[in-house]
């Protein structure tokens, strides 16, 4: 069974940095700074295994096809999105109201994903529909072993 997994860039031969691993910890604390909004708006993915693929779904409500972009190289899978709030012009504000609370002005996310080695990486497809995005990733087809034959002194 091969694996996938979340890409972590601050995973440096699998040890966190003692800075990092604490700052990561004080953040679970204190929810004040910026890593802690992202990790909470990055959206969650649910990958399945099949005989044939991998299969992500991730939903993305509020987004479209448009808003997402989705790349890969060398088996990392990135699918990120920046989606900034339209900026009001002040006669409108006055005409149509003004915002007292605005937490949906602008969303940003980034997930990565190692892939394993056994992906067929030039038929990757994604499809979006009903704020659901969802990409299958093929796997190769194993080679089947085979008998060599072997050539004696004649």
């Amino acid at each position: 069974m091969n694996t996938l997994s979340i890409f972590n860039p601050r995973f440096s031969d699998g040890l966190l940095d003692a800075f990092d691993e604490m700052n990561q910890t004080m953040g679970n604390f204190f929810p004040t700074s910026k890593n802690f909004a992202a990790r909470m708006a990055a959206p969650k993915v649910d990958v399945k295994e099949t005989k044939n693929a991998y299969v992500m779904e991730m939903d993305l409500p509020g987004l479209t096809d448009k808003d997402v972009e989705i790349s890969l190289k060398d088996n990392l899978l990135s699918i990120s999105s920046v989606k900034k709030a339209k900026a009001e012009k002040k006669e409108e504000a006055k005409e149509e109201g003004e915002y007292l609370i605005r937490e949906r002005s602008s969303m940003e996310f980034m997930r990565r994903f190692t892939l394993p080695n056994d992906i067929d990486s030039d038929a990757v497809t994604a499809n979006f529909a009903n704020g659901v995005l969802s990409v299958t990733i093929p796997r190769k087809v194993e080679s089947a072993p085979r008998t060599i034959a072997i050539n004696g002194n004649k």
